[in-house]
């Protein structure tokens, strides 16, 4: 069984990496 401070991380950089490649397509975008 994952613990749960675990996933909290998990899902925390995957909504970084996510805030990360839209702030990079507005850029290209640009």
């Amino acid at each position: 069984m994952v613990d749960a401070p675990y996933l909290s991380y998990l899902s925390v950089r995957n909504r970084l990496r996510a805030c990360w490649y839209a702030s990079v397509r507005a850029a290209v975008a640009c």
